[in-house]
């Protein structure tokens, strides 16, 4: 985990555009963005629910460029049984999360597919 922060806080300060979703308590909180994250980010590190961004296509018969305007955020944000929902939330927060600490249960991993794994390391 530490290597991929570092690798990640490697596109500060221009390239680098965090979001964060429904299971991601830490990064939703900017508390705990700064004081746990500040050893491999520059502070303060934005983190937003979702961005937009912008990219200009050029035209192939020599006209005006094209902006094309690209949507990212994570991928069922805003689920009502989750998102919104005060007990639920509660529940992640406070008995969820310390217990997969506490019995250090990573559900974070890149993925179970050995080529995309490797990828990552």
């Amino acid at each position: 985990m530490k290597r991929l922060l570092w690798q990640e806080a490697a596109f500060q300060p221009n390239n680098y555009f965090k979001t964060f979703g429904n299971h991601d308590l830490i990064w939703k909180n900017k508390l705990d963005v700064n004081r746990l994250l500040k050893t491999y980010f520059a502070m303060p590190l934005p983190v937003c629910e979702g961005i937009i961004l912008k990219a200009t296509i050029p035209q192939h018969n020599g006209g005006n460029e094209q902006l094309l305007h690209i949507f990212c955020t994570h991928g069922h944000q805003g689920d009502k049984m989750s998102d919104n929902n005060a007990f639920s939330t509660w529940i992640v927060a406070h008995i969820w999360t310390p217990l997969q600490r506490y019995l250090r249960i990573n559900v974070n991993t890149p993925s179970k597919d050995d080529s995309l794994l490797k990828q990552t390391q």
